[in-house]
């Protein structure tokens, strides 16, 4: 394989191929760590690796807000549905949260966690989302 067909294979698989698994399963991930920040007090009281997270909204808002994110992202990959309302909750809400876990979790643990996948993954789904042929403007 050649440079060039490597550049080309990435820059298709990037902007260009089928985002559903990729939000099916980022849903399911949403929502898992939605309910898992419901229990973030109770799982490990003494870890302060959410302790940024919780100063900055009551562990029920980021439950709450994941949740949403994740159910969002399954009822589009459902119903194949592209609109503002799911760029919104998809692609803004979903980044918003990821992007602010991931700095709060880093800042608190000192190095990058998991969550920093999620960040880049729900900032990916922001971009290129607008891309999608279906997509109503």
């Amino acid at each position: 394989m050649t440079r060039t067909d490597f550049r080309g294979r990435v820059n298709w698989l990037l902007w260009y191929s089928s985002t559903t698994a990729t939000r099916m399963w980022f849903g399911v991930t949403s929502i898992l760590f939605g309910v898992f920040m419901h229990y973030s007090s109770i799982v490990d009281p003494d870890h302060d690796e959410y302790s940024i997270m919780l100063l900055l909204a009551h562990e029920n808002v980021w439950c709450a807000g994941f949740i949403v994110h994740g159910l969002a992202l399954l009822y589009g990959v459902v119903t194949k549905q592209y609109n503002k309302l799911l760029l919104l909750l998809e692609g803004v809400l979903g980044a918003a949260l990821w992007i602010t876990a991931a700095v709060a979790m880093a800042e608190a643990q000192g190095s990058l966690g998991a969550s920093a996948a999620g960040a880049l993954i729900s900032a990916w789904i922001c971009v290129r989302y607008p891309t999608h042929a279906e997509f109503k403007k």
